[in-house]
């Protein structure tokens, strides 16, 4: 009866507005265009390598076998994605089942081991493109519901549109808390959402922070399979699936159709909460009604793990090898066939089921799901997701469709530039179905319900995005200010829910990676680790959550985590992409941005509707009890405009909570007294060369391979640090690598040295040892000596830095010692004749190349003039810098590099040094 009113309220709302059928194969034509112009750029980039480490093997379930891994990068690719793995020089196909940023769990296609030290992952999302656009075609036949899913893109004229008649969601609700003995806990800003989800077959529930929306979301669930109603659940990530199952667990776990296997989540579970309800993950049930099957599988798996054990033992003799390895190939067959029936057996559960929840992603490819009809579809998330995507789920509803999220955070993430991709992959469905602009218009939507109380966030902190974000819409829950005073009552600012750090006068520099371009400041990550260090310290049981706008950021920081043990103290560290839809006790937003860098970057630009509101919004509202936030008020003061959103946000966070201004214990000469203390372990702090010296010179004494040095211009860097002790080091086995306008300080005779230019330009200076040790002179000025050094002996850390700063080129190559050791020619290439070394002479038109051996010559080129600078270490007479062939109606020369930088016109000619 129910399930009867409730189709008659979808019946009277699709009375209303009855758009025409016509144009939905265009849309879908135009998806199509927009996906194929993602796809091009997928290919033309080739996709992400990142290398996996440290390997475990930690199940297995339908085909795949499950290994948790540590990324040396950010990984934004969805759950469900296929990628390309391998492994000792074999090829495998894995699967994305958990992405946590750097954290992964991965299914690969077979058993490789208990331990994988190193894995490649190529990852590229051109698959589930290429699925999403078969899916949408196939779309536009009769069985799937073109109406609802056209209609969902309409901005509806809100004159003509009148709020239909709502079941009350209350009896169903009471109903189900009846059955279970215990209240169901709601507001009515939830229960008239659960409201408009019953009775209109388009809903947009708004959730802004910490409101509740899973909540809803769940209670929304159970009321309409407790009306009879088959519902399918989708949302972006495994993780919120798994949330959502959570929160409709709560609700249904005392109903017939849990107890029967009908409400199922389909795919992999991560969430340990999901384990007190058993019957909503497909294997649960699969293994509660075949018992003795998943007995034979477990036996199986253990003997495989003991014979590869056994394979492995020193000294085996050869036929016990071979007998334990024919075993390990049988014990593998038997257990393929079993994981084959039993996800047969699941995927028949699936076809059955009542309720079913999965990603878009397995929506797309899986087809016990796309094939299937549902009475209900709902969308989490949705802001996150591609609009086609919310189209193809809602051509699988018959009678209504609910989009969850909020359009204040973080947009879909997509790469292509085109027109039309930014019309239907850029923006969300909320602003395509005209949601936002009557938000921001002031005009009821009455599709639209927004979720107005807040149970997460500090009131002082929920405040802020409140005031700049949801027009003062926002209400405190009763008791959010006492459930945070144990997070606000330390470290930093004691009793404070915002502590804001302006890191001004650190020296904080800010970079681009050199492969990626992202952005890093290696000062900024310091103070943001230090005080993830000190409050990890202080409060043991908070969760820390470290956020950066930028990938490069989020990598070094990660690094520094792993040096330092902290990520086994639960302090997480991503960028703002990967942080939407979960919160911490305290969070601290490392904002990067600082000089030399002439502008700000793209992503912290821009006013209400850019990327830069909900990169800021989604920061802040992580944080429950303490927001932490470091910024370089200067720059941002100079370089953000009156229209940039970030900047009148952190003005007013500057105004109502006075930043804490911070300096170095030294302050360079001057007579100022230090607030900061940098206590991290394996980070010393010097006030100024003179006092680092000492140390400088016990590292660089213990080299065994390597030194890279970048050296800025103007530096005397033997009045720094005695480098003459760079003479000492064994010739035969350390190479020097020397980089930057200053490298001529280093002209001392070395061999095995190679003196190159990167793209680096900065002021700082750098000494790496072995790739274990860093030396960073933040300003190292000869005449005012009293400048911070910095020594890192992180080695993840400065492996990457190593990286991000090209200390060293990324081919080697043979220094000028070794090709005159190996007889092969210092200048230019060998002799074409007998294969000699060619060397430099004075002839009656100049100098010219001539072989040692057989006297044959050949003219000079730039590159062989440039070979000779390097050999001799001829370095700009002006500003030191390195030297270059150049040439000119009046011949070869050598010209200064940094003519393009600095417009340094030093020159020298050959004709001097022969």
């Amino acid at each position: 009866m129910i399930n009867q009113k409730l189709s008659q309220s979808v019946v009277e709302t699709k009375k209303l507005v009855s758009p025409p059928l016509v144009n939905y194969p265009n849309y879908v034509s135009d998806f199509t265009l927009a996906l194929r112009s993602e796809i091009t750029v997928a290919r033309k980039n080739g996709g992400q390598k990142a290398f996996l480490t440290e390997g475990k093997h930690i199940g297995q379930r339908e085909k795949w076998v499950f290994y948790s891994f540590i990324s040396d990068r950010e990984i934004t690719l969805p759950d469900d994605t296929e990628v390309k793995l391998e492994y000792q020089g074999k090829e495998h196909v894995g699967l994305i089942v958990a992405n946590d940023g750097f954290t992964l769990i991965l299914g690969l296609d077979s058993y490789v081991g208990e331990i994988i030290s190193t894995l490649v992952m190529q990852t590229n999302p051109i698959f589930l493109l290429e699925k999403l656009i078969e899916r949408l075609h196939a779309s536009q036949n009769l069985a799937a519901n073109n109406k609802l899913a056209y209609r969902l893109l309409q901005r509806l004229d809100l004159s003509e549109l009148s709020s239909p008649s709502q079941i009350q969601a209350k009896q169903l609700l009471d109903k189900i808390s009846l059955r279970s003995g215990q209240p169901l806990e709601y507001n009515q800003y939830q229960l008239q959402a659960v409201n408009s989800v019953l009775g209109r077959d388009i809903s947009f529930i708004w959730g802004p922070p910490g409101t509740g929306k899973t909540k809803t979301l769940g209670l929304s669930v159970a009321a309409l399979a407790e009306a009879g109603q088959s519902i399918l659940v989708v949302a972006h990530s495994n993780a919120a699936v798994d949330v959502a199952m959570v929160n409709i667990g709560a609700n249904v776990k005392n109903s017939p159709l849990y107890e029967a296997g009908k409400i199922l989540r389909f795919g992999i579970i991560r969430n340990q909460e999901l384990e007190k309800y058993p019957n909503l993950h497909v294997r649960g049930v699969v293994e509660k009604q075949n018992r003795l099957l998943m007995v034979r599988l477990k036996m199986l798996e253990n003997e495989r793990k003991d014979l590869t054990k056994k394979s492995r033992v020193e000294n085996i003799s050869s036929t016990n090898l071979r007998l334990i390895t024919q075993r390990i190939n049988s014990v593998t067959d038997e257990l393929k066939q079993i994981t084959t029936e039993l996800h047969n057996l699941e995927l028949q559960l699936v076809s059955q089921a009542q309720v079913v929840a999965c990603t878009l992603s397995k929506m797309t490819i899986a087809s016990e799901v796309f094939q299937r009809q549902f009475d209900a579809v709902i969308i989490d998330e949705a802001s996150m997701a591609f609009i086609p995507h919310c189209v193809l789920a809602a051509t699988l509803a018959r009678q209504r469709v609910a989009v969850f999220g909020d359009f204040r955070q973080l947009a879909p993430i997509s790469q292509s530039e085109e027109t039309v991709a930014h019309k239907w992959l850029h923006r969300d469905i909320f602003e395509q179905a005209g949601i936002t602009d009557h938000v921001e218009t002031n005009q009821p939507d009455p599709r639209l319900v927004m979720l107005r109380t807040q149970y997460r966030m500090h009131p002082a902190i929920s405040a802020v995005p409140n005031k700049f974000f949801y027009k003062e819409k926002l209400l405190n829950g009763p008791m959010v200010e006492q459930q945070a005073s144990r997070v606000t009552r330390v470290y930093p600012s004691p009793g404070e829910a915002i502590s804001l750090f302006d890191i001004s006068n650190m020296l904080a520099y800010c970079y681009s990676d050199s492969q990626s371009h992202s952005r890093f400041n290696p000062v900024s990550a310091l103070l943001t680790t230090n005080i993830a260090y000190q409050v990890s310290l202080q409060a043991a049981q908070g969760g820390i959550g470290i956020i950066t706008p930028y990938a490069a950021q989020s990598r070094l920081i990660h690094k520094m985590l792993r040096d330092l043990k902290l990520i086994d103290k639960n302090v997480k560290v991503a960028t703002v992409h990967r942080y939407q839809g979960s919160e911490q006790d305290f969070v601290i937003f490392d904002t990067v941005e600082g000089p030399p860098k002439e502008k700000v970057g793209k992503l912290v630009i821009g006013g209400m509707d850019s990327t830069a509101m909900r990169l800021t919004n989604v920061a802040i509202s992580r944080a429950k009890g303490k927001f932490i936030s470091l910024f370089h008020q200067n720059y941002m003061r100079t370089n953000l405009g009156q229209s940039d959103i970030f900047k009148h946000v952190f003005e007013h966070l500057a105004a109502t909570h006075r930043p804490k201004t911070l300096t170095w214990p030294t302050s360079y000469g001057l007579n100022v007294t230090s607030n900061f203390n940098l206590s991290l372990p394996g980070v010393v702090y010097y006030p100024s060369s003179t006092a680092a010296a000492k140390d400088i010179e016990a590292d660089l004494l213990k080299t065994k391979e390597e030194v890279a040095i970048y050296w800025p211009a103007d530096v005397k860097a033997r009045q720094l640090f005695g480098i003459n002790v760079l003479r000492s080091l064994n010739p035969e086995k350390v190479h020097f690598f020397i980089s930057g306008a200053g490298q001529g300080e280093f002209s001392i005779g070395l061999k095995n040295t190679r003196l190159w230019q990167n793209r680096l330009q900065t002021t700082i200076g750098l000494l790496g040892i072995d790739r274990n040790f860093l030396w960073i002179f933040l300003c190292p000025k000869t005449d005012f000596p009293n400048y911070p050094v910095i020594r890192l002996a992180l080695s993840e850390t400065v492996k990457l830095l190593h990286n991000f700063w090209e200390l060293v080129p990324e081919k080697e190559g043979p220094t000028i010692g070794d090709k005159i050791a190996a007889g092969q020619s210092p200048i230019g290439r060998p002799c074409l004749m007998c294969g000699g070394a060619m060397w430099l002479e004075e002839g009656n038109y100049g100098p010219f190349l001539r072989c040692t051996k057989c006297r044959n010559s050949k003219s000079l080129t730039k590159n062989d003039v440039t070979d000779f600078a390097r050999l001799h270490g001829i370095m700009c007479p002006n500003c030191n810098g390195q030297m270059a062939g150049r040439k000119s109606d009046l011949g070869l020369f050598l010209g200064c590099t940094n003519y393009s930088i600095t417009k340094c016109n030093g020159i020298r000619f050959l004709q001097e040094f022969l």
